[in-house]
Protein backbone atom coordinates (compact mmCIF):
# COMPACT_ATOMS: atom_id res chain seq x y z
CA UNK A 1 0.00 0.00 0.00
CA UNK A 2 2.67 2.27 0.83
CA UNK A 3 4.65 1.87 -2.48
CA UNK A 4 1.01 2.28 -4.33
CA UNK A 5 0.45 5.97 -2.73
CA UNK A 6 4.28 6.75 -3.16
CA UNK A 7 3.91 5.72 -7.06
CA UNK A 8 0.54 7.76 -6.99
CA UNK A 9 1.77 10.85 -5.35
CA UNK A 10 3.96 11.32 -8.27
CA UNK A 11 7.46 11.50 -5.85
CA UNK A 12 10.62 11.53 -7.89
CA UNK A 13 12.45 10.04 -5.22
CA UNK A 14 10.60 6.26 -4.58
CA UNK A 15 12.54 3.97 -1.97
CA UNK A 16 11.55 0.76 -0.82
CA UNK A 17 12.60 -2.73 -0.62
CA UNK A 18 12.83 -4.56 -3.98
CA UNK A 19 12.22 -8.63 -4.68
CA UNK A 20 14.70 -8.55 -6.93
CA UNK A 21 15.14 -12.96 -6.98
CA UNK A 22 14.16 -13.41 -3.90
CA UNK A 23 10.28 -14.79 -2.79
CA UNK A 24 8.07 -11.92 0.04
CA UNK A 25 6.14 -8.87 -0.83
CA UNK A 26 6.39 -7.81 -4.60
CA UNK A 27 5.68 -4.02 -5.10
CA UNK A 28 6.28 -4.24 -8.99
CA UNK A 29 8.38 -1.45 -10.72
CA UNK A 30 7.29 1.61 -8.17
CA UNK A 31 10.57 2.04 -6.53
CA UNK A 32 12.92 4.09 -7.84
CA UNK A 33 15.71 3.11 -5.59
CA UNK A 34 15.35 -0.16 -4.93
CA UNK A 35 16.98 -2.20 -1.47
CA UNK A 36 17.72 -5.41 -1.30
CA UNK A 37 15.73 -6.57 2.13
CA UNK A 38 19.05 -7.92 4.36
CA UNK A 39 17.26 -10.44 7.30
CA UNK A 40 20.38 -9.86 9.51
CA UNK A 41 19.91 -6.38 9.98
CA UNK A 42 17.72 -5.10 12.39
CA UNK A 43 14.65 -3.37 11.47
CA UNK A 44 15.66 -0.04 13.09
CA UNK A 45 19.56 -0.41 10.83
CA UNK A 46 16.92 -1.27 7.48
CA UNK A 47 14.76 2.21 8.02
CA UNK A 48 17.56 4.29 8.40
CA UNK A 49 19.44 2.22 5.21
CA UNK A 50 16.51 2.91 3.42
CA UNK A 51 16.24 6.73 4.68
CA UNK A 52 20.35 7.10 3.18
CA UNK A 53 18.94 5.08 -0.05
CA UNK A 54 16.92 8.22 -1.28
CA UNK A 55 20.40 10.08 -1.95
CA UNK A 56 22.08 7.39 -3.39
CA UNK A 57 22.66 6.84 -7.11
CA UNK A 58 19.50 4.67 -8.52
CA UNK A 59 21.63 2.51 -11.00
CA UNK A 60 23.21 1.07 -7.94
CA UNK A 61 21.16 -1.93 -7.67
CA UNK A 62 20.90 -3.44 -4.95
CA UNK A 63 21.06 -0.82 -2.61
CA UNK A 64 22.58 0.29 -0.16
CA UNK A 65 25.96 0.23 -0.78
CA UNK A 66 27.59 1.29 2.47
CA UNK A 67 27.50 -0.01 5.81
CA UNK A 68 24.27 0.46 7.81
CA UNK A 69 24.81 1.94 11.04
CA UNK A 70 25.25 0.15 14.27
CA UNK A 71 22.97 -0.72 15.92
CA UNK A 72 24.31 0.55 19.32
CA UNK A 73 25.09 4.35 17.28
CA UNK A 74 21.00 4.29 17.01
CA UNK A 75 20.09 6.79 19.52
CA UNK A 76 16.38 7.87 20.58
CA UNK A 77 15.03 10.73 21.60
CA UNK A 78 13.92 11.19 25.44
CA UNK A 79 10.37 11.87 26.65
CA UNK A 80 10.22 14.62 29.29
CA UNK A 81 6.93 14.67 30.75
CA UNK A 82 5.56 18.60 31.08
CA UNK A 83 3.37 19.25 34.54
CA UNK A 84 0.42 19.21 33.26
CA UNK A 85 1.35 15.44 31.88
CA UNK A 86 2.35 14.68 35.54
CA UNK A 87 -0.61 16.15 36.56
CA UNK A 88 -2.93 13.87 34.29
CA UNK A 89 -1.72 10.95 35.11
CA UNK A 90 -1.78 11.36 39.09
CA UNK A 91 -5.59 11.90 38.45
CA UNK A 92 -5.66 8.62 36.69
CA UNK A 93 -3.93 6.69 39.15
CA UNK A 94 -5.59 8.69 41.89
CA UNK A 95 -9.14 7.70 40.30
CA UNK A 96 -7.69 3.99 39.90
CA UNK A 97 -6.82 3.82 43.89
CA UNK A 98 -2.85 3.40 43.33
CA UNK A 99 -1.88 5.51 46.21
CA UNK A 100 0.72 9.19 45.22
CA UNK A 101 4.37 7.47 45.65
CA UNK A 102 3.63 3.28 45.36
CA UNK A 103 6.22 1.45 43.48
CA UNK A 104 4.27 0.44 39.86
CA UNK A 105 4.85 -2.42 37.79
CA UNK A 106 3.03 -2.24 34.75
CA UNK A 107 1.81 -5.40 32.95
CA UNK A 108 0.55 -5.28 28.93
CA UNK A 109 -1.32 -8.29 28.24
CA UNK A 110 -2.12 -8.08 24.63
CA UNK A 111 -0.15 -7.89 21.87
CA UNK A 112 -1.85 -7.51 18.25
CA UNK A 113 -5.05 -8.66 17.00
CA UNK A 114 -3.41 -8.57 13.60
CA UNK A 115 -0.61 -11.30 14.62
CA UNK A 116 -2.94 -13.41 16.91
CA UNK A 117 0.32 -15.81 16.82
CA UNK A 118 1.82 -13.09 19.27
CA UNK A 119 -0.26 -13.76 22.41
CA UNK A 120 0.45 -15.23 25.66
CA UNK A 121 -2.15 -17.32 27.42
CA UNK A 122 -4.22 -14.24 29.80
CA UNK A 123 -3.79 -16.51 32.90
CA UNK A 124 -0.51 -16.64 32.43
CA UNK A 125 -0.32 -13.13 32.60
CA UNK A 126 -2.98 -13.50 35.52
CA UNK A 127 -0.07 -15.63 37.44
CA UNK A 128 2.89 -13.17 36.82
CA UNK A 129 0.23 -10.22 38.36
CA UNK A 130 0.16 -12.81 41.29
CA UNK A 131 3.65 -13.58 41.37
CA UNK A 132 5.03 -9.91 41.47
CA UNK A 133 2.52 -8.42 43.75
CA UNK A 134 3.55 -11.56 46.50
CA UNK A 135 7.28 -10.62 45.63
CA UNK A 136 7.08 -7.12 45.75
CA UNK A 137 5.61 -6.01 48.85
CA UNK A 138 3.69 -2.48 48.64
CA UNK A 139 4.37 -2.56 45.14
CA UNK A 140 0.32 -1.61 42.74
CA UNK A 141 0.40 -3.56 39.77
CA UNK A 142 -1.41 -1.87 36.76
CA UNK A 143 -2.68 -3.05 33.48
CA UNK A 144 -2.54 -1.32 30.33
CA UNK A 145 -4.08 -1.38 26.91
CA UNK A 146 -6.25 0.07 23.88
CA UNK A 147 -9.55 0.29 24.98
CA UNK A 148 -10.68 -2.69 22.85
CA UNK A 149 -8.62 -4.74 24.95
CA UNK A 150 -10.71 -3.49 27.74
CA UNK A 151 -12.38 -6.89 28.40
CA UNK A 152 -9.06 -8.63 28.72
CA UNK A 153 -8.04 -6.59 31.84
CA UNK A 154 -11.77 -6.95 33.14
CA UNK A 155 -10.79 -10.71 32.69
CA UNK A 156 -7.45 -10.56 34.68
CA UNK A 157 -8.48 -8.60 37.50
CA UNK A 158 -11.63 -11.13 37.78
CA UNK A 159 -9.39 -14.22 38.07
CA UNK A 160 -6.85 -12.71 40.50
CA UNK A 161 -10.38 -11.61 42.55
CA UNK A 162 -11.11 -15.14 42.49
CA UNK A 163 -7.54 -16.38 43.80
CA UNK A 164 -5.37 -16.03 47.62
CA UNK A 165 -5.37 -11.89 48.28
CA UNK A 166 -7.80 -11.48 45.77
CA UNK A 167 -7.28 -8.24 43.06
CA UNK A 168 -5.62 -6.22 46.15
CA UNK A 169 -2.61 -3.77 44.71
CA UNK A 170 -3.76 -4.87 41.08
CA UNK A 171 -5.91 -2.37 39.13
CA UNK A 172 -6.56 -1.79 35.10
CA UNK A 173 -5.77 1.59 32.48
CA UNK A 174 -6.83 -0.43 29.59
CA UNK A 175 -8.23 2.09 27.34
CA UNK A 176 -8.39 4.95 29.68
CA UNK A 177 -4.93 6.55 28.79
CA UNK A 178 -3.34 8.53 25.55
CA UNK A 179 -0.59 8.11 24.29
CA UNK A 180 1.18 10.97 26.42
CA UNK A 181 -0.62 9.61 29.41
CA UNK A 182 1.16 6.37 28.67
CA UNK A 183 4.84 7.74 28.15
CA UNK A 184 3.93 9.94 31.25
CA UNK A 185 3.05 6.79 32.96
CA UNK A 186 6.41 5.11 31.72
CA UNK A 187 9.08 7.75 33.60
CA UNK A 188 7.15 6.81 36.81
CA UNK A 189 6.69 2.97 36.78
CA UNK A 190 9.51 0.80 37.78
CA UNK A 191 8.92 -2.10 35.37
CA UNK A 192 6.88 -3.17 32.22
CA UNK A 193 6.05 -7.01 31.24
CA UNK A 194 4.64 -6.97 27.51
CA UNK A 195 4.17 -9.36 24.54
CA UNK A 196 6.03 -8.77 21.28
CA UNK A 197 3.74 -5.08 20.60
CA UNK A 198 4.27 -1.11 20.76
CA UNK A 199 4.55 -0.02 23.94
CA UNK A 200 7.99 -1.67 25.16
CA UNK A 201 9.58 0.49 21.67
CA UNK A 202 7.58 3.22 23.37
CA UNK A 203 9.18 2.77 26.58
CA UNK A 204 12.38 2.86 24.94
CA UNK A 205 11.73 6.68 24.81
CA UNK A 206 12.21 6.55 28.54
CA UNK A 207 14.41 5.02 31.52
CA UNK A 208 11.72 2.17 32.15
CA UNK A 209 13.38 -1.62 32.19
CA UNK A 210 11.00 -3.88 30.31
CA UNK A 211 10.67 -7.46 30.29
CA UNK A 212 8.90 -8.64 26.44
CA UNK A 213 8.02 -11.93 25.15
CA UNK A 214 8.98 -13.01 21.88
CA UNK A 215 7.73 -16.12 19.45
CA UNK A 216 7.02 -16.34 16.17
CA UNK A 217 8.82 -13.12 15.75
CA UNK A 218 12.47 -12.57 16.94
CA UNK A 219 14.15 -10.11 18.86
CA UNK A 220 17.18 -9.91 17.07
CA UNK A 221 15.25 -8.01 14.29
CA UNK A 222 12.27 -6.38 16.02
CA UNK A 223 13.97 -5.83 19.84
CA UNK A 224 13.13 -2.17 21.15
CA UNK A 225 16.52 -0.22 20.44
CA UNK A 226 18.29 0.26 23.99
CA UNK A 227 20.01 -1.99 26.70
CA UNK A 228 16.97 -1.88 29.29
CA UNK A 229 14.67 -4.58 27.80
CA UNK A 230 15.16 -7.92 28.19
CA UNK A 231 13.73 -10.72 25.66
CA UNK A 232 12.72 -13.76 26.21
CA UNK A 233 12.45 -16.01 23.74
CA UNK A 234 12.00 -19.78 23.93
CA UNK A 235 13.74 -20.05 20.83
CA UNK A 236 12.31 -22.74 18.69
CA UNK A 237 13.94 -24.44 15.68
CA UNK A 238 10.83 -22.87 14.13
CA UNK A 239 10.89 -19.64 14.91
CA UNK A 240 10.36 -16.73 13.54
CA UNK A 241 7.77 -17.98 11.41
CA UNK A 242 6.48 -15.00 11.01
CA UNK A 243 8.69 -12.85 8.67
CA UNK A 244 9.38 -10.47 5.08
CA UNK A 245 9.36 -13.89 3.15
CA UNK A 246 5.99 -14.97 4.13
CA UNK A 247 3.82 -12.01 4.10
CA UNK A 248 3.95 -12.31 8.30
CA UNK A 249 1.46 -15.26 7.43
CA UNK A 250 2.13 -18.38 9.23
CA UNK A 251 0.81 -22.14 8.80
CA UNK A 252 0.92 -22.26 12.44
CA UNK A 253 -1.52 -23.05 14.96
CA UNK A 254 0.24 -24.21 17.81
CA UNK A 255 1.77 -21.37 19.07
CA UNK A 256 3.92 -23.44 21.84
CA UNK A 257 7.04 -20.71 21.15
CA UNK A 258 4.47 -18.75 23.42
CA UNK A 259 2.32 -21.36 24.77
CA UNK A 260 5.63 -22.98 25.90
CA UNK A 261 6.53 -19.90 28.08
CA UNK A 262 5.81 -20.21 32.22
CA UNK A 263 4.56 -17.23 33.96
CA UNK A 264 7.22 -18.25 36.98
CA UNK A 265 10.22 -17.87 34.11
CA UNK A 266 8.61 -14.11 33.09
CA UNK A 267 8.02 -13.02 36.70
CA UNK A 268 11.36 -13.88 37.60
CA UNK A 269 12.93 -12.28 34.64
CA UNK A 270 10.34 -9.25 35.32
CA UNK A 271 12.08 -9.36 39.38
CA UNK A 272 15.65 -9.33 38.07
CA UNK A 273 15.12 -6.73 36.29
CA UNK A 274 13.73 -4.81 39.28
CA UNK A 275 17.17 -5.91 41.06
CA UNK A 276 19.54 -5.42 38.46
Amino acid sequence: MGAVLTYLARAPVRVGFHRFAAEGLYCGDLYTHRLTFNPYLHIAQSMVTMVRAAAARADQVPLLKEAPPALADLTLPAFSPTAADRAALGELLTTAGVPEGAEILLVNPNSSDLLPLRRWPAARFTEVCRILRERRPGAWIVLTGAAHETALGERILADLARGEGGAARCVSLIGATSLRDLLTLFTVARLLVSADSGPPHFAALTDLRCVTLFGPETPALYGPVNDRNRALSLGLACSPCIHAWNRRVSPCTDNRCMTGMSAARVAEAALAQLDG
